[in-house]
């Protein structure tokens, strides 16, 4: 029997190594019928990580999807901008990480899963 394939993308802010820790117990879960392929993403992180990333990261460099930016400079939470529209927000790179992970599907695929977290589930729905 050929093995479920899965594309995992990690969220902004993190990498693969993280990945594979907050996908561990699915990865327990299919054992030996997934083969499991984890994709960085291809955007430094400007945010050094602390404490509990930094020690998954495992010494990697932390990446993410595409960049974010606002017109607000307030130094109110980043949540509550979200929730305001009066807010806008610009997004950077999209169509570069969009074409990494189209061209990942190509040479590597196919896949039967393609999973995200955070900005990695954004890419999902985009590539």
């Amino acid at each position: 029997d050929r093995k479920l394939r899965i594309l995992a993308l990690h969220g902004g802010g993190a990498n693969t190594k993280i990945m594979e820790f907050q996908t561990i117990s699915m990865q327990q879960a299919l054992g030996s019928r997934a083969e499991w392929v984890f994709l960085n993403g291809r955007r430094a992180w400007k945010e050094p990580p602390v404490g509990i990333i930094k020690a998954l990261a495992a010494g990697e460099p932390i990446w993410g999807w595409y960049g974010v930016e606002n017109d607000d400079d307030t130094d109110r939470p980043y949540f509550e901008k979200l929730s305001d529209a009066s807010v806008t927000f610009t997004y950077s790179e999209l169509d570069a990480s969009v074409d990494y992970v189209m061209d990942t599907i190509s040479k590597k695929g196919p896949f039967d899963v393609l999973l995200g977290f955070s900005q990695g589930c954004i890419m999902t729905h985009l590539a």
